[in-house]
């Protein structure tokens, strides 16, 4: 579907202002932006890489490398771009599969993040039939 506020990923400022002008009053607390990161990639200190586009001041894994793990004999951990998601109470990003074999670790400064967690094949198969896209919230 088309994003609010047009320009694509380019710009938050058309989106607020979309969401200022045409969300109605009652769903604006359940706005949710999925993955906030920088355009461009923006230099960066601590040995890991030169540049990323992550808008955290620390990426999980540069914290983890800081700590002493040695985050190189880890699975692909991708935060190059690791993005921020902010959101109202009961909204989120819906059930998916991401399309990249990575660990990538969420953090969670306020609220809850669910994690669910499967065999592959069947149950994937499954699991994505009965719920794909759909967003899991209290009852």
């Amino acid at each position: 579907g088309k994003s609010a506020g047009g320009g694509g990923n380019t710009c938050l400022a058309g989106k607020w202002q979309a969401v200022q002008e045409d969300c109605p009053e009652a769903s604006r607390s359940n706005v949710y932006l999925a993955e906030v990161r920088q355009l461009r990639p923006q230099p960066t200190e601590g040995g890991l890489r030169r540049t990323r586009k992550s808008t955290l001041s620390r990426t999980m894994r540069e914290r983890v490398h800081e700590l002493g793990t040695d985050v190189h004999k880890m699975l692909f951990w991708d935060d190059y771009s690791e993005g921020v998601f902010v959101g109202g109470h009961n909204s989120a990003y819906d059930l998916h599969v991401d399309c990249i074999p990575s660990s990538n670790v969420g953090s969670v400064f306020s609220g809850h993040k669910l994690l669910a967690i499967w065999s592959h094949g069947s149950s994937t198969r499954r699991v994505m039939r009965e719920h794909k896209r759909e967003l899991f919230v209290p009852p």
